[in-house]
């Protein structure tokens, strides 16, 4: 089993202090921001959110580029397809459209879900959307058929909300409110299903026990590992071939909120969404507590001690600069800002 990254542990001293943005999008969101989304080069973050928009900003000069309205409820996640022609977005209308970016129509219309889709997420060569909903399920729909209806699998072994899903290859892995990240390898045909522990950083194989709800899954680059999110406000790298947790992070708060935390194996760090309004960074191999914190500035009156946060991180590539990715982060406020990460 290969290394999670052969990037060293540093010894950085963690700062909280506010951070401004270098800039922020004229997204005009009304209500809550769920879900800020990186077009793959970051030139461009997609957010969607209580409104029932879509917005497309450009993050160089922060200006609103484009609109996408067809929800009836509010919009849950966002795929962007590797060559930002097209992308998914989800939501609380237990619907998920296909849209194309340019034009602003859509491709496709999946329906099928029996209540709010959560996340979506593409395959690699982006012929199948995996859906993730609230009714337990994983729905896969095929890409590459301009006229099927139907879901061409469904995933329905979760015993409550499936609250995020991630494709690597022939692996897809959902994360759920039962407490189970769940494994499907479809080349095998079979289900590995582990137990995030309602205490501690354990996760078990065979699944038992009882456990702690998940709000999100990352699988690594290399198809060995995921970050999954959980509402114990701890985040595990987890060996998806022996169930094992390689690593806990913590150090933030997420306890009420479904929040992201997603991993750089590149630069060794991991980032997760806290409810007072910071995105923690860590040390991807060091784990614990975090080296920095970004704390995001919510710009409002109404920011709460706990809140949503919902954010992306956009890796850059590898030089000497002490800038390691750039952060597109909403709290409370609505207003969607672009950090800088600096190790």
């Amino acid at each position: 089993m290969s290394s999670p990254s052969t990037h060293p542990p540093q010894q950085t001293t963690p700062t909280s202090a506010t951070t401004r943005p270098v800039r922020t999008l004229a997204a005009g969101h009304t209500g809550s921001v769920h879900v800020v989304k990186f077009n793959s080069p970051g030139s461009y973050v997609l957010s969607g959110g209580q409104d029932r928009r879509v917005v497309l900003c450009n993050t160089d000069t922060g200006a609103f580029v484009k609109s996408y309205q067809l929800h009836a409820y509010e919009v849950l996640d966002i795929a962007i397809a590797r060559d930002s022609s097209m992308f998914a977005s989800c939501g609380g209308d237990k619907t998920v459209y296909l849209w194309d970016a340019a034009s602003g129509n859509t491709l496709r219309r999946f329906s099928g879900h029996m209540a709010r889709v959560n996340s979506v997420a593409f395959n690699d060569p982006e012929t199948v959307l995996a859906t993730a909903s609230y009714d337990g399920s994983v729905r896969l729909w095929d890409l590459r058929s301009g006229t099927a209806t139907r879901p061409i699998q469904v995933l329905s072994e979760a015993r409550d909300s499936v609250s995020a899903v991630d494709i690597h290859e022939h692996i897809i892995a959902s994360a759920s409110v039962d407490g189970r990240l769940r494994v499907y390898d479809l080349r095998m045909g079979r289900l590995t299903t582990d137990t995030v522990a309602a205490t501690g950083a354990d996760v078990t194989r065979p699944s038992a026990g009882t456990a702690t709800p998940l709000t999100s899954v990352m699988i690594s680059p290399d198809g060995d590992t995921a970050l999954v999110g959980a509402l114990d406000s701890t985040a595990r790298l987890v060996d998806l071939e022996s169930g094992s947790t390689l690593q806990a992070y913590v150090g933030h708060e997420n306890r009420v909120f479904r929040m992201r935390a997603v991993l750089d194996a590149d630069a060794g760090l991991v980032l997760a969404a806290s409810e007072d309004a910071s995105i923690c960074v860590w040390d991807l191999m060091a784990g614990q507590e975090p080296l920095s914190r970004i704390r995001i500035n919510t710009s409002s009156e109404k920011s709460l001690a706990r809140a949503p946060l919902a954010f992306d991180y956009h890796a850059m590539n590898p030089d000497s600069s002490a800038e390691v990715g750039t952060v597109a982060a909403c709290g409370s406020g609505g207003v969607i800002g672009i950090y800088h990460v600096i190790m």
